[in-house]
């Protein structure tokens, strides 16, 4: 039994010795080794790991894309594709490749060997992912770089050996050069926008390179360079322009380039002829001359219609003429006496020479000295020949000389009067009427002038402040001859007064009181007006304007004129406006009813009174009374509301203009029936007749007259017009006392009568 024991012991003590060596086992690693790297577009690359642990190996590890933020997950767990020890080299570094087309991160994940468990699978024995190690160290990164798109410009052609060229990189920063070529320079190889000369013409593909990383991005231009023709111009002659013969110069044009060549000859004055259609090579001219001239190509272009620089025009064809280069000297003029000259003529080398002139005025002193003396025996224009030979060969030159008299000038008027701010004119005469214009020389107030003077006669402006001093110092021809003058020229400037008519408020009045303001107390003036009215004294600055009130009316604006007058110059003068308004003043109103009336039975009336004059206003008015009108602004209003009281009504006449307006009163006293009792009709015009006041209001009455005694003497029912005239079938009553009795609709009314028909003494 205790043998058993031990047994059962010891098999546990290995069993855990097992379990403990196991556990004391390391774990394996696995480290990238492999650098960073870049490659263009897609490559393979070499992925380099360090094991360290037991063989075989297996590792898992990720592939990720970086463009597209993408992962690939690599495994090698099966035993059939574990990493044996004949796969390391001697370092213990796998290395395995793969083609990478994008930017990319290698990571590890999880490494295996020997020592972990191996299970099997359908597809054989491997080992599982969960037991790998995780003692994986570094990465590995790949850059992929693209090619870039460059442009190296648009083809082209052209002439000349140079064209600038304009490629375009994709990339502004990027390394760019253009490809080396034998056949031409670039004026900057590194540069996309560089000028390349060719040696010679033709036609060239220029590569243009950009570096992008580790691709290079190429693009070629073709460009065909036509080139420049070139020429080359010689011949020489010599000649006499003045032998009467015809001249030639025979010329040899050698022309190189693309022919045919057109081209243009020019000796830089008469002669610029074109060419056309010439072939390359020698080309024979005969162009004719007449002096001392040379001959160049000035333009050539070839086929292409290029043309040539201008230091690719070389040599010159030469005319030398044997015409002495005979010169007469500048034409000159000779002021007024004595009349001589001295010419100048050119003294080249000669055979024979001499002046000439078809004047008989002109005398020589020598004909053959080129600077001999001449006189003149009149005034005048005369043309002199100087004649040279040389060589048989003859040439001639003329000058003008004139021979002028100096200028002289007249002053028409030496004093004038002008008014402050107008022009004085200054007449002159000349006598050099041929050698006009003239420049006259003026001074004033120690300021110099000049003015030109065009004709025999001329007027000249001037416009002084003050009165001023002008002399004339010099007088030129065209010429340049002169005569110095000592004349005067007196401007005498008066002052223009400043007429003042005064300011004048409008007015109510037929006559206005004016008050102008004279400038100056020696100057004169005068009144004057546009339209009517006249002025008490016209010449005094306080004259009366008068308008006769006849012929004002209501309101009126007058344009009146203050004329002074310097009385040194009666030219001198200024004129001011005055307008006044002046409103006519309102005649005193009638009111034609007279001054009081008495109305019975009535509360209207019917008013008349004198008219309002146009433009002015008329109004009636009252006095403490309550009437009122049809129309307040007529002057035959209708008055009404007059019963019951006496009434004061006024008419009143205004101007707007004016500050007093006129009336006139009436007096209304409004009455019942009116009973009087007396009458003397006596035929003396004075209550000759009786009636009662306010009759013709009533309808049908009926009047009774007694005596004393209460007998009837007389009755009526119509009083007519007039009234009773006391007679009693044409007999007057007798004076006395009577009595009487007015029966109407009214009611009845009595009352005593006293009758007086005898007059007063």
């Amino acid at each position: 039994m205790k043998k058993i024991q031990l047994r059962i012991i010891t098999f546990a003590v290995s069993l855990l010795l097992l379990s403990f060596s196991s556990l004391c086992q390391s774990q394996p690693k696995a480290t990238i080794v492999s650098t960073n790297t870049s490659i263009c577009e897609s490559a393979e690359i070499n992925l380099k790991i360090k094991f360290e642990g037991e063989a075989p190996f297996g590792i898992v590890f990720t592939i990720f894309n970086n463009e597209t933020e993408t992962s690939k997950t690599v495994t090698i767990l099966k035993q059939s594709d574990a990493i044996r020890s004949e796969d390391i080299d001697v370092n213990g570094i796998w290395t395995v490749s793969y083609t990478i087309s994008s930017t990319s991160t290698i990571t590890l994940e999880k490494v295996f060997d020997a020592t972990i468990p191996i299970y099997g699978t359908p597809e054989g024995p491997a080992w599982k992912l969960e037991d790998g190690s995780e003692d994986v160290f570094g990465e590995m990164k790949i850059t992929v770089d693209r090619i870039p798109d460059t442009k190296a410009g648009s083809n082209k052609k052209g002439c000349g050996l140079s064209f600038p060229l304009l490629a375009t990189p994709t990339n502004p920063d990027s390394t760019v050069f253009w490809s080396d070529i034998a056949a031409g320079i670039f004026s900057d190889p590194n540069s996309p926008n560089t000028v390349f000369t060719a040696h010679m013409a033709d036609t060239l593909d220029l590569i243009f390179n950009e570096i992008s990383g580790t691709c290079i991005g190429r693009d070629t231009v073709n460009i065909e360079f036509w080139g420049s023709p070139k020429s080359t111009i010689s011949g020489e002659t010599t000649i006499c322009s003045t032998d009467g013969n015809d001249h030639t110069l025979t010329l040899q044009v050698m022309l190189e380039g693309t022919e045919p060549f057109n081209f243009r000859i020019s000796n830089g004055d008469d002669f610029n002829e074109p060419f056309t259609n010439k072939p390359a090579g020698i080309t024979t001219l005969y162009i004719p001359v007449n002096g001392d001239s040379e001959y160049q190509i000035i333009e050539i272009k070839d086929f292409n219609n290029c043309q040539a620089d201008e230091t690719d025009m070389i040599g010159t064809g030469i005319v030398n003429d044997n015409k002495p280069n005979t010169f007469a000297g500048d034409d000159d003029v000779v002021c007024d006496n004595p009349k001589t000259y001295k010419l100048q003529g050119s003294d080249n080398p000669h055979e024979n020479r001499y002046w000439s002139t078809n004047a008989d005025e002109i005398s020589f002193n020598d004909i053959n000295s080129d600077t001999t003396q001449v006189s003149a025996s009149v005034f005048g224009q005369y043309t002199f020949t100087w004649t040279e030979t040389y060589l048989g060969c003859t040439a001639s030159d003329e000058v003008e000389i004139i021979f002028n008299p100096n200028p002289k000038l007249t002053l028409l008027e030496t004093d004038v009067n002008i008014c402050e701010g107008t022009e004085a004119i200054m007449d002159v005469s000349t006598t050099a009427s041929d050698t006009n214009p003239l420049t006259l020389d003026y001074s004033s107030n120690s300021e110099n002038a000049t003015t030109i003077l065009n004709s025999p006669t001329t007027t000249l402006p001037f416009s002084p402040t003050d009165t001023t001093e002008y002399l004339l110092n010099k007088l030129t021809d065209k010429h340049g001859c002169y005569s110095d003058l000592n004349d005067v020229f007196t401007v005498n400037v008066q002052t223009v007064p400043e007429a003042n008519a005064g300011m004048y408020d409008p007015q109510c009045t037929d006559s206005l009181k004016l008050d102008a303001d004279p400038s100056d107390s020696n100057n004169i003036g005068s009144w004057e007006s546009d339209n009517r009215g006249y002025f008490s004294n016209p010449n005094s600055p306080e004259s009366w304007f008068i308008i006769p009130v006849d012929d004002q009316i209501y309101d009126e604006t007058f344009n009146l004129y203050w004329t002074e007058v310097n009385v040194n110059n009666p030219n001198c003068l200024s004129q001011d406006k005055v307008q006044v308004q002046l409103y006519k003043e309102p005649q005193k109103p009638t009111i034609y009813s007279g001054d009081s009336i008495v109305i019975y039975e009535e509360d209207t009336y019917q008013l008349s009174a004198s008219e309002v004059e146009n433009g002015m206003t008329g109004i009636w008015s009252t006095v403490n009374s309550d009437a009122t009108f049809d129309d307040y602004n007529i002057p035959d209003a209708l008055a009404k509301n007059l019963s019951g009281e006496d009434h004061e009504l006024v008419w009143t006449i205004s101007n707007e203009g004016c500050e007093e307006s006129k009336s006139d009163t009436i007096f209304i006293r409004s009455r019942g029936l009116a009973f009087p009792n007396g009458f003397s009709p006596n035929d003396d015009d004075v209550n000759d007749y009786f009636n009662i006041g306010g009759i013709e209001k009533v309808g049908e009455y009926e009047f009774l007259l007694f005596n004393i005694n209460g007998k009837i003497l007389y009755s009526t029912n119509n009083f007519g017009t007039l009234g009773w005239d006391g007679k009693i079938n044409g007999h007057l009553l007798k004076d006395g006392t009577y009595y009487y009795i007015f029966k109407s609709d009214r009611g009845v009314e009595k009352n005593y009568l006293i009758i007086k028909s005898s007059k007063r003494p």
